[in-house]
């Protein structure tokens, strides 16, 4: 299994977790669970904005696991809260259920009005057996904000299965969100069910926070099929050739 885990090692290495003091920050959480053993790791003073499992994996009832988490609280122009490049193995012969999810607080940008939009990502790769899950964010500003609590992005359902098959789903909740200069939470909840012996490794999953397009580029974008329909047909008008004129 340590060949499963070596790319969250070199991930860790760049974000320079390694020989980091222990300690922890609540704002930033990770928490792995199969409904009956949960770990939760937090961030540390010295990388705020980065969290991750032990590197050599760590054992969730049948399943071995590595897993990291990343944000970019205080947030800027977009929020954004994720998962990357983390593996499951289930050691069992029969299927499990495992869920991840991810905390941050401190996000106090982009702000409202107008409302924020929630988008969501996830992509990954089964490689061998079959998975089964879904995704969703959240965006909260109560001050006891927990993964998963507030406000819905859209329900992302994925599945994959066989040798080397991937997947990548995305969606977006336009227009739900409205901070209105409140400091907020942004989380994510994946829960993914795997058969006997599968492996399982997701790319990414994240969760954005962003302000809508203005509604003059929302005007512009919805005008260029039309757009291009009128400058095609002058080119086509253009091109063709001149007919000849009768001699009489």
């Amino acid at each position: 299994m340590n060949r499963l885990f070596q790319i969250a090692a070199i991930v860790a290495a760049t974000f320079g977790i390694l020989g980091m003091p222990a300690a922890a920050r609540a704002d930033f959480q990770l928490t792995l669970t199969d409904g009956t053993n949960t770990a939760t790791y937090s961030s540390t003073a010295a990388n705020p904005n980065f969290v991750a499992s032990p590197l050599a994996g760590v054992q969730i009832g049948q399943l071995a696991v590595s897993s990291m988490a990343f944000s970019n609280s205080p947030g800027g122009a977009n929020a954004i809260v994720g998962a990357s490049t983390f593996t499951l193995y289930n050691q069992s012969a029969s299927a499990q259920t495992f869920t991840i999810s991810v905390l941050a607080t401190g996000f106090n940008s982009p702000q409202s009005p107008p409302p924020l939009s929630l988008l969501d990502t996830v992509s990954g790769s089964i490689g061998n057996g079959t998975v089964t899950g879904t995704f969703q964010g959240f965006a909260d500003t109560s001050a006891n904000a927990t993964a998963g609590s507030g406000t819905a992005g859209q329900l992302l359902n994925f599945s994959a299965s066989g040798s080397s098959q991937s997947f990548s789903v995305s969606g977006s909740a336009d227009n739900v969100f409205s901070p209105d200069g409140s400091t907020y939470s942004l989380s994510l909840v994946e829960t993914v069910t795997l058969s006997g012996g599968a492996i399982f490794t997701v790319t990414t999953g994240n969760v954005s926070a962003v302000m809508p397009a203005p509604s003059s580029v929302l005007l512009l974008l919805s005008s260029l099929p039309v757009l291009g329909s009128v400058w095609a047909s002058r080119r086509r008008k253009i091109a063709a050739p001149a007919q000849p004129t009768a001699v009489a």
